[in-house]
């Protein structure tokens, strides 16, 4: 009888504690979120829509020079050719649904920009500025592919 109760103390405990672990699976997400964005990421195109009685309208889609390059530190670089380089850093927050980028040289030192992720996969990197939900007239997509020579 008392081996009866020492294994069903054992089971209970072991059963337990299984229930009672829960996978953070919120920081694995926005690990694999910052670990695809770096590297280097060129421009493909910038898509800007303005937001006529609550619908989304295509106004204007353009080819767009320069990119990204995201470092592993924390450090972020925006480039339009060799000449035009702004300096900055970079954060993942939201479980991977928001980027923040602080501005630390050009014309717009001390900005900060935040785009909503929606793909920051290994190929392609998708991000949205504007926030219908917020009221703004004017949401923009940037679209950019992964430097593969990187």
């Amino acid at each position: 009888m008392r081996k009866f109760f020492s294994v069903l103390i054992l089971y209970m405990s072991i059963t337990t504690g299984f229930v009672g672990c829960k996978k953070d699976d919120s920081g694995d997400k926005l690990r694999q979120i910052k670990n695809n964005l770096l590297g280097e990421w060129f421009a493909v195109s910038r898509k800007i829509y303005l937001v006529e009685n609550g619908e989304k309208v295509l106004h204007q889609t353009y080819f767009i020079d320069g990119g990204f390059e995201f470092f592993g530190n924390g450090d972020f670089r925006h480039f339009f050719d060799d000449e035009n380089i702004y300096e900055g850093d970079f954060d993942v927050l939201e479980d991977g649904k928001l980027l923040k980028i602080h501005l630390k040289s050009g014309d717009n030192k001390g900005d900060t920009y935040s785009y909503k992720i929606l793909t920051a996969d290994k190929e392609n990197l998708i991000l949205q500025f504007g926030n219908e939900e917020k009221g703004d007239d004017i949401i923009g997509t940037l679209n950019f592919v992964r430097n593969k020579n990187k």
